[in-house]
């Protein structure tokens, strides 16, 4: 009896093998199928790094104070040893308590670039360093009041033919005030010309800091300068170009 079993039972074994290695070859023809209609793997999307920001992009939004009641002459960010001779021959020496405050930070000054004074506020214009063509890079202006630092006009170090850098040396106005404006390059310019309308910015001195230590707060002036308007790549019929800032080669048209 219990032989018999077995026997049938392998019997159907046997019989239901077949079947079972059918649909098994069934699902991996199935699978391939999908397999195959759905493609190669996709590739990883790799996201491009992003474009580096402009020097001058802090120019764009709404206006953040970088100085503090108190605060020191910020170092140079370049010390000038490997710069060519020929670029330290416009070099001059620190004179006076706020010029010898920005030497001493390793900034370095030029003839091109008169201290200027009104009243007991003084403007302090230095580079860092120069390019291959002696003009100056990594520069700044220094305000200072009654011989004590104030801060910078900008928050960043400024490059020749850069975005964000001077027009011209900033000026003082009557109470004190610093009027500056900075050229405005869009990614696209040539180094020669610039095409969006130059940023003006004021500076008021606040005396209200911890233990009356003086501070540069910048401001957008409440109106554009007279004449004000699009930098572009050339001056306009009967439109005066000034200089740019001295050393830095080559001139704007006037705003």
């Amino acid at each position: 009896m219990i032989q018999q079993h077995l026997s049938r039972t392998a019997a159907t074994s046997r019989s239901e093998r077949p079947a079972r290695l059918t649909a098994i070859a069934l699902a991996l023809g199935t699978a391939t199928l999908v397999a195959l209609s759905s493609g190669p793997p996709a590739a990883a999307q790799i996201t491009p790094p992003a474009p580096p920001a402009s020097p001058g992009a802090w120019l764009d939004g709404p206006l953040q104070n970088w100085n503090e009641p108190g605060g020191f002459v910020p170092a140079a960010p370049f010390s000038g040893s490997m710069s060519d001779a020929r670029c330290r021959g416009q070099e001059r020496r620190p004179a006076g308590p706020e010029e010898a405050q920005v030497g001493n930070a390793g900034w370095t000054l030029i003839t091109a670039w008169p201290t200027q004074r009104q009243s007991d506020v003084a403007v302090v214009t230095a580079t860092g360093d120069y390019d291959g063509m002696c003009r100056p890079i990594g520069y700044n202006a220094f305000v200072f009041t009654a011989g004590v630092f104030a801060g910078t006009v900008s928050p960043v170090p400024m490059g020749s033919r850069s975005d964000g850098a001077l027009v011209r040396p900033p000026a003082i106005l009557p109470g004190g005030r610093v009027d500056a404006s900075f050229v405005r390059f869009a990614p696209s310019d040539p180094l020669c010309c610039p095409s969006r309308p130059q940023t003006r910015l004021l500076f008021r001195i606040d005396r209200e800091g911890p233990a009356a230590r003086p501070v540069l707060v910048p401001e957008r002036p409440a109106a554009p300068a007279p004449g004000a308007g699009a930098a572009g790549g050339g001056a306009a019929p009967g439109r005066a170009v000034v200089p740019r800032l001295p050393a830095t080669g080559g001139a704007y048209p006037d705003e």
